[in-house]
């Protein structure tokens, strides 16, 4: 999608350079992908607190058994207390 932007060239420049980058457009693209991965990290902090810990789930034997551990109850129990988490 064509895009006007005014952008600070000496970052553009910079950013071409480090990245050894072949065009302006591949250093922004990737630039943006990389922003937009860590701002994604980032909210994994917002869990903190949020997630209740169970010292009887026993990690090991999850392990051992993939299926079990995509059938579970501790993978529905995670995926709701993302969404809850997520909503607020």
């Amino acid at each position: 999608m064509p895009t006007n932007l005014k952008l600070n060239d000496k970052l553009i420049e910079e950013t071409v350079k480090l990245g050894h980058f072949k065009s302006k457009q591949q250093a922004v693209n990737t630039a943006l992908a990389e922003f937009v991965q860590r701002r994604q990290r980032l909210r994994i902090l917002d869990l903190a607190g949020k997630i209740e810990f169970d010292p009887e789930w026993n990690y090991k034997k999850m392990r051992r058994s993939r299926s079990a551990w995509f059938k579970g109850l501790h993978y529905r129990h995670g995926l709701r207390l993302l969404r809850e988490a997520r909503s607020n």
